[in-house]
């Protein structure tokens, strides 16, 4: 596997997000395995898990990352609507 660059944490977190985004929308929840999120991102299962404690873990911070997304893109439609 070709790893990707290294990164600061906080960008290595979040592209790791976008790829458990991508695979958990592929393949589902249980289906989705950390090994095939590490490959996604092009990291070690190793580099998962330091950010993340388990696939819970990250699929529940990939909600929090749409959930957040979706309410600012609503907000924005709001805003434009009747701002």
């Amino acid at each position: 596997m070709k790893q990707s660059p290294k990164l600061p944490p906080q960008q290595r977190r979040a592209e790791l997000i976008r790829a458990a985004s991508r695979v958990f929308e592929r393949v589902g929840y249980v289906e989705a395995t950390t090994e095939n999120i590490a490959r996604e991102a092009g990291v070690t299962k190793g580099a998962l898990y330091f950010h993340f404690r388990s696939k819970e873990d990250i699929f529940l911070e990939t909600l929090k990352a749409e959930t957040e997304a979706l309410f600012a893109l609503c907000a924005h439609a709001v805003f434009v609507t009747h701002g």
